[in-house]
């Protein structure tokens, strides 16, 4: 059985930094997202390109899960479809960019997640939590590419 998600969010950034952090397959730049991630390990297909796997490693609790993603379609800037595999139900997310003006960017998910027939109570768990996950990975791209961007003596990279 499919279950069926659509979520938007418009962020005042430009469509081409939007586009890059969205596909960026960085360690640190993943981490934004999600604290938990530990590390992403990638093939030698660049970011946002069909082909390209991300083998992503995070502590979830005291547990260590790996998920699989793979570009499935990319008609970037416009498009990016990927398919998640791993402990939990496989899933295919599109990903929609569309300009707008004023340098601002619409972000829409389409999430579709397989939930084995047998599995009702896993339907339901699904159909309380991924509106909310949608919603705050959405929140979390808007309030990380509109945090204004520190002056070059306030950056904390470690130079002196």
């Amino acid at each position: 059985m499919e279950l069926r998600y659509t979520a938007d969010v418009e962020i005042d950034a430009p469509r081409e930094r939007v586009v890059a952090v969205s596909v960026s397959t960085a360690t640190e730049n993943v981490r934004q997202f999600d604290p938990r991630v530990q590390s992403v390990q990638v093939n030698d297909v660049p970011d946002g390109e069909v082909g390209q796997v991300a083998t992503i490693t995070a502590l979830v609790g005291k547990r260590r899960v790996t998920m699989t993603s793979t570009t499935l379609e990319s008609d970037l800037p416009d498009l990016i479809v990927e398919r998640y595999t791993g402990p939990g139900p496989d899933h295919v997310t599109r990903t929609h960019f569309t300009e707008l003006p004023g340098g601002r960017t619409r972000v829409s998910i389409e999430l579709t997640i397989q939930v084995p027939w047998w599995n009702p109570l896993l339907r339901i768990a699904l159909r309380i939590a991924t509106p909310q996950g949608i919603r705050d990975s959405l929140g979390g791209l808007k309030t990380y590419l509109e945090a204004p961007t520190p002056a070059p003596d306030e950056r904390s990279d470690g130079a002196s």
